[in-house]
């Protein structure tokens, strides 16, 4: 379709369809200009009497944005040429010499701006929907509030379950009631506490993937999601991965000295495998290890990590990371779940899959469950040394690792952030200052925080 765009008597005919915020335009083959959207010509930038110019009165005015007033009654308003307006002199912007009133900074005089509609002025191309620059903030904060107040909710439900799963599971068992006097639920057998605890744990990540999962109205492929992952980068994630294991685990325990000097000490949740019940200790191991590399790595790598990436992979990686680490609730798992969620988020975008973090969390996992029972076969001494060589043996690994994968690769531990309208780090700075996240990170800093005993 060929558009003939009028600036004064000149006439510029072009044949690139309809050009976004080009305003009142001459109506080619018609007499007369009217209002033209569409999108902006990625092959050309604007030219002359692109953007709002004279319409005669009576002119239809159909798909004018709402809020868009032409000056005063008779007069111009825009001629983007430069020319002289309707009976007027002319203006350095071509502006209506009769509409001076509500200037306002950025848009030139005798415009009035349009209301709160996602409206906004760009030189050349007049009003468009919104500034390029905002429409990626306003982007940013509604997909990163959405994700975060997920994060919340899992916390939230994990509380609200409790009560009414105690009725359900009490009407088919008597190993779980309600004590009215402790105020608590109690479970009579250690299969049934991890039965019921567990129950409540996969409920709440499934509602959180599913909540999400609509809210965002951003289905992804999860045959894509799944896919089979790149080889090379997959064998070396592991070594890398076991290296900042060890990394981390020195990290939290200069931490534990440093607040021992203030009498501050970490609560951890009581992981210990039941003993003496093998049906309980299998649902134990499986619910610490599989259960949670899956569904865990399915909400925060999966929805909350893809979601994020059309934004650029370092605000996907540090947001998912970041709300990874303060679901735990508890300062000693916040640091090392961090860390480990950067490498796993890392390798998942290395790879091209999903499967890889699922590995990587299901190694950690039952390196956590199943070592500590390893070790407690053996006397103190011969248990402290047995965890040092494995220790060192982990670290060592991940320095050969990192040194393979760098050496392979040129662009190892570079992240992909394809252009757009804000700098990555605006983009952070906007994620993390998001009214969502704020929630969030608030909510869990206060959480962790009481998860701290003052020491004798």
């Amino acid at each position: 379709m060929a558009f003939c765009i009028g600036s004064g008597v000149n006439v510029l005919e072009l044949d690139f369809g309809v050009w976004k915020g080009f305003g009142w335009m001459n109506e080619y083959p018609e007499n007369g200009y009217g209002y033209k959207g569409g999108q902006q010509n990625p092959q050309r930038e604007h030219s002359s009497g692109n953007d709002w110019i004279y319409r005669q009165p009576n002119q239809n005015t159909e798909d004018v944005p709402p809020g868009f007033q032409t000056g005063a009654s008779g007069s111009n308003t825009w001629n983007a040429g430069g020319g002289a307006p309707m009976g007027g002199p002319q203006q350095p912007y071509g502006w209506d010499p009769y509409a001076q009133q509500n200037a306002q900074p950025g848009v030139p005089p005798g415009w009035t701006p349009p209301p709160q509609t996602g409206y906004a002025y760009m030189q050349g191309l007049g009003f468009v929907e919104e500034r390029p620059d905002m429409k990626e903030k306003r982007s940013i904060k509604q997909t990163v509030t959405a994700v975060s107040l997920t994060a919340v909710l899992f916390s939230v439900l994990s509380g609200l379950l409790v009560l009414p799963m105690t009725f359900l599971f009490h009407l088919f068992t008597d190993q779980i009631y309600y004590d009215a006097q402790q105020g608590r639920t109690v479970a009579t057998t250690q299969l049934m506490a991890s039965i019921f605890n567990n129950t409540i744990y996969i409920l709440c990540l499934l509602t959180c993937i599913v909540l999400l999962f609509l809210a965002l109205r951003r289905p992804f492929s999860m045959k894509r999601l799944f896919q089979v992952p790149k080889a090379e980068p997959a064998l070396l994630s592991v070594p890398i991965f076991l290296g900042v294991t060890v990394v981390s685990s020195g990290l939290i325990g200069l931490l534990e000295q440093f607040l021992s000097r203030f009498r501050l000490s970490p609560v951890t949740p009581d992981f210990t495998a039941p003993e003496g019940d093998t049906a309980a200790f299998l649902v134990f191991t499986l619910c610490m290890t599989v259960v949670p590399a899956f569904l865990e790595e399915l909400l925060f790598r999966g929805v909350i990590m893809t979601s994020l990436r059309r934004y650029g992979d370092t605000v996907a990686l540090l947001v998912s990371s970041l709300l990874f680490a303060l679901v735990h609730g508890n300062f000693v798992q916040a640091v090392n779940a961090f860390l480990l969620a950067m490498v796993m988020g890392y390798f998942i975008l290395r790879t091209g899959s999903l499967w890889t973090g699922i590995l990587l969390h299901l190694l950690n996992n039952v390196l956590a469950t199943l070592l500590p029972l390893v070790l407690a076969g053996f006397s103190q001494q011969t248990g402290e040394l047995v965890n040092l060589i494995i220790s060192a043996a982990f670290l060592l690994g991940g320095i050969i690792g990192v040194v393979v994968f760098a050496v392979r690769d040129k662009h190892a531990f570079r992240l992909i952030n394809p252009d757009g309208a804000l700098s990555v780090g605006a983009r952070v700075k906007t994620a993390l200052l998001s009214a969502g996240f704020l929630i969030a990170a608030i909510y869990y800093v206060v959480t962790i925080a009481i998860n701290f005993e003052v020491l004798g």
